[in-house]
């Protein structure tokens, strides 16, 4: 705030000046007319007193993150010649994110600044999240590891060029659906870099691309980089038939969950079996939870995946000792699976005829919560249909009381 020690000029201007003694040149006002321009220099002077309270923010810089990063909004910095530490940082509305997908997506937040005396500012930092285009894994000779190339490498995916500085001897093992596990050593003397299990050198070396798994055994310590384009967007990674495993990962270099991986939400029964380095640790899909928690595979690591077959009711029934239920134990189970699903009751092994049943259901079998759909059933004919999730069904023979 500025003010003047003497008077200020004819047609004084608004600009803002500092402290300090300035010079103008004055016109000859007669009877109100200007008339006369005089080169006759003047002086004024201003001095300046201090705002009580200055609030000066400094809103924290846009940043660019890997998905693998566990990142942060960064806080605004505040200086105030007044209050000292006496004042607010509260985020303003909700954070704004576009791009949701795995490739580009970027968040926004904005915070609204309150000093002592009731200064406001506001202050936003935007941060872009992508994936990396390399990451390096680091092996000890004689352990295994299960492993994912998650970019697409510029020479191609082939393992003697994804692993240039394996030493030889080092195991390659595949995995799929019909044949198996196949097993490759790495031979720098072979043409293609390769020998099969017998140790006769393979015409071609294998390849290992995105979305695809492999057991390494190294030779010898090894850190390997993977370097290449990120597979944007990903795709679901090609699943072996129900009941059957796959070895899989997460196309994107990005942490990956089942859903990631999959392209859809678990079921009950599917199973994730991690390797922990001497064995698997197996999370399973149970009562619309994950045992050992939600799995979700780091860059550069593979899985088995086991996505069970819907279990289609057949005649008979399978009967099992599954509680009592009107004083009896005799019941039966079955899983129509996702979705929809329609079945007809008709008699079978265990059922006495024209007997009547309870029709119940539950969505976990580990701690069941059995809800009756009706009662008094004729097991003879009866057709119903299962609308939504899975449901775990159960027949029980109703008895006198």
């Amino acid at each position: 705030m500025q003010h003047f020690s003497s008077a200020p000029p004819p047609h004084f201007s608004t600009a803002v000046y500092t402290a300090g003694d300035y010079q103008y040149t004055a016109d000859v006002i007669i009877n109100n007319t200007t008339f006369l321009h005089l080169d006759v220099t003047n002086y004024f002077t201003v001095t300046c007193c201090t705002n009580p309270c200055v609030l000066v923010v400094d809103c924290p810089t846009n940043k660019a993150v890997s998905c693998a990063t566990n990142w942060t909004f960064d806080l605004p910095t505040v200086q105030t010649n007044c209050c000292g530490t006496n004042y607010s940082i509260n985020i303003f509305g909700n954070d704004v994110t576009s791009n949701t997908g795995p490739c580009s997506m970027s968040s926004t937040r904005t915070w609204l600044i309150t000093d002592c005396n009731g200064q406001i500012s506001y202050c936003s930092q935007t941060v872009t999240i992508a994936p990396p285009t390399s990451y390096t894994l680091t092996f000890q000779p004689g352990l295994t590891y299960l492993i994912a190339n998650q970019l697409n490498n510029a020479g191609g995916n082939a393992a003697n060029v994804l692993f240039p500085t394996m030493p030889d001897g080092s195991e390659l093992i595949f995995y799929n659906c019909t044949n198996g596990y196949t097993v490759y050593y790495f031979d720098s003397g072979s043409p293609s870099g390769f020998d099969d299990a017998n140790g006769n050198p393979v015409p071609a070396p294998p390849t290992l691309s995105p979305g695809q798994g492999a057991f390494l055994i190294p030779a010898g310590p090894v850190t390997n980089t993977f370097t290449g384009t990120p597979v944007c967007p990903p795709s679901p990674s090609p699943l072996c038939p129900c009941g059957t495993k796959s070895l899989v990962s997460y196309e994107l270099d990005c942490p990956g969950t089942f859903e990631d991986i999959t392209g859809f939400p678990p079921q009950q029964g599917v199973e994730v079996l991690r390797w922990n380095g001497s064995g698997y640790t197996t999370n399973t899909f149970t009562g619309g939870v994950w045992t050992l928690g939600t799995p979700v595979l780091n860059i550069g690591e593979a899985a088995f995946i086991l996505v069970p077959c819907p279990i289609n009711p057949t005649n008979p029934l399978p009967v099992i000792n599954i509680g009592t239920l009107s004083g009896t134990t005799v019941a039966a189970t079955f899983n129509l699976g996702p979705g929809n699903g329609t079945f007809t009751f008709s008699n079978n092994a265990w059922s006495v005829g024209g007997n009547n049943y309870v029709l119940q259901y539950t969505t976990n079998l580990v701690s069941p919560n059995w809800m009756t759909v009706c009662n008094a059933i004729p097991i003879i004919g009866y057709t119903f249909t299962n609308v939504g999730p899975v449901n775990f069904y159960r027949l029980q023979q109703q008895t006198n009381q």
